[in-house]
């Protein structure tokens, strides 16, 4: 099958997890002998060259400009539209490609997918990572003057895709609160890792050692929604302070303000590089992912897999992944009068306790039941197969009645 993935978020310096998952997805595709090219926005210049990455600067003038990890504007220009598809057309024929269906990522590429999909008259399925009911969720958007032309955009990829990925139930189920239970073309796709040399280099157990502190990571954007002020608040205490060395990995719009006020008790590394997080991950106790609202939590799985036992507020896609004392440690949100979640400080004292008097025995058994997990139920060729089928859904439906569903 001739695939051609449409994403704004890439390799080699992601903003968010959905750039690891489009590369994972299509070097998986390849491996299992589907053709697979990628259009994307070339940010840094690293990949050029590669005869399987079709750039397009014009992507960014039509889709967004980023600011800070964050959509500020989102112009529309349909001339530059007709000039990407043909500019595209032109790239992809030099190379004797011609794609039977579009994978978009995400609300900021569908018009670029849906005029490509004109182009070849194909089908577009989208996955939707993140949907912006999220942000209300999690205390309001960060950029309301923004959110109709957001909406929309995300309400177009709803309605006229011809097939829809959500990576769990969680996602499922908030697509259809916000947009209606009619949606028959929606399919679960969990997102998936590879662990193929991971767990060879990293070994998951850990042993005692009386008299040291534990250690805690963070790993991911530093933004409100990701509750990291409220856990640098809790950790920075000298109740939790004197059990654990806390390291914070990542950047984000609200570092500026945390690495002056918490940068003598807590240790901020800023951007890191995917191996170098593995490293990070595979020499700490904990990972620690207070989310406000998370879709499904990939963080989650990278630390599973190399030994880092999970501590997570039980919302969205985090609780199908992690079961408290079974394989991890959850703590319950707080809404408050408008129906919005936050964190109680309190229960996630308690929670960071608990897991720091665990004994080892007992959290050496959770990485092994975590390990399995990771490999048996959250698989890069799971999710590579599972999206194949998609896919073929999707082609067999081109252009029978499954986008009758219309705002």
């Amino acid at each position: 099958m001739n695939i051609l993935m449409v994403t704004y978020d890439f390799v080699p310096k992601p903003i968010w997890g959905m750039g690891q998952h489009v590369f994972e997805l299509t070097e998986e595709l390849k491996a299992l002998g589907h053709q697979v090219k990628v259009v994307t926005v070339n940010r840094y210049g690293l990949l050029e060259n590669n005869n399987n990455i079709i750039f397009n600067e014009c992507l960014g003038r039509i889709e967004s400009n980023i600011v800070s990890n964050r959509c500020t504007s989102l112009p529309s220009d349909e001339s530059c539209l007709d000039h990407l598809s043909e500019t595209v057309s032109q790239r992809l024929s030099r190379i004797n490609f011609i794609p039977e269906v579009i994978h978009c990522h995400g609300w900021m590429m569908i018009e670029t997918a849906l005029k490509l999909s004109d182009t070849y008259s194909v089908p577009v399925v989208s996955t939707i990572h993140f949907m912006e009911k999220q942000y209300e969720n999690a205390g309001g958007h960060p950029h309301p003057n923004d959110m109709s032309i957001i909406l929309q955009r995300e309400q177009i990829m709803v309605s006229r895709s011809d097939a829809l990925i959500c990576v769990s139930d969680y996602g499922q189920k908030l697509l259809e609160e916000v947009y209606g239970t009619n949606y028959k073309h929606s399919f679960i796709v969990p997102h998936g890792i590879v662990t193929e040399g991971v767990t060879d280099v990293y070994p998951i157990n850990r042993k005692e050692k009386p008299g040291t502190k534990k250690n805690m990571v963070f790993v991911g954007r530093l933004e409100k929604e990701k509750g990291i002020q409220q856990l640098c608040e809790c950790i920075s205490t000298d109740l939790i302070k004197n059990e654990v060395d806390f390291e914070v990995i990542g950047t984000g719009s609200l570092e500026t303000e945390l690495r002056q006020k918490y940068d003598k008790k807590i240790q901020f590394s800023g951007y890191i590089d995917r191996q170098q997080v593995y490293q990070k991950l595979a020499a700490t106790d904990y990972i620690v992912i207070p989310s406000l609202d998370e879709q499904f939590g990939i963080v989650a799985l990278e630390a599973m897999v190399v030994g880092a036992v999970p501590i997570a507020s039980n919302i969205g896609g985090l609780k199908q992944i992690i079961v408290d004392k079974e394989n991890g440690f959850l703590f319950d949100l707080k809404l408050d009068s408008h129906n919005r979640y936050y964190i109680d400080g309190s229960e996630l004292s308690m929670v960071l306790k608990r897991a720091v008097a665990t004994p080892v025995n007992q959290l050496n058994d959770i990485r092994i039941t975590n390990l399995r997990k990771v490999n048996e139920d959250y698989s890069v060729r799971a999710m590579a197969l599972k999206t194949l089928h998609v896919y073929r859904y999707a082609i067999t439906n081109f252009g029978g009645n499954i986008n009758e569903n219309k705002f």
